[in-house]
């Protein structure tokens, strides 16, 4: 009988949805406000699904069985990126744990490092100091 209260959380995955699939205490970017997006994520609702394609997180192999839809990922890293916080105040936001948190972060930091590792050192041939 304790779990009756989450029934009523659970709905039908819709298709045309961005949302990771319906668990409880899941992550939904379409829930969070305009204002929000851009304060904490420092990108609009827009411009983070413009981004996603273009950085292919699901080639992300995760660590501890988790598997977080690209966009929940990617809206972890911006909103860690964004300001100093700790991961038990993400949970409002993310809905998941601090371990879940850490290990999704850290997972997509290293595959961004590793996919654009070229890409972020100083190119002395094309670039000047001054």
């Amino acid at each position: 009988m304790q779990f009756l209260p989450f029934i009523a959380d659970v709905k039908e995955l819709d298709i045309d949805n961005h949302c990771s699939p319906p668990n409880i205490g899941g992550f939904c970017l379409d829930n969070i406000s305009a204002e929000d997006c851009l304060e904490f994520f420092r990108f609009s609702r827009e411009e983070v699904r413009l981004i996603l394609p273009f950085l292919e997180l699901d080639q992300v192999t995760f660590g501890g069985r988790y598997r977080p839809g690209a966009e929940a990922a990617f809206c972890l890293l911006l909103f860690r990126l964004a300001a100093p916080n700790q991961y038990k105040e993400n949970y409002h936001w993310f809905g998941q744990s601090r371990s879940w948190q850490s290990s999704v972060f850290t997972d997509v930091v290293h595959y961004l490092v590793d996919r654009y590792s070229a890409k972020l050192f100083w190119d002395h041939s094309c670039l000047t100091y001054s």
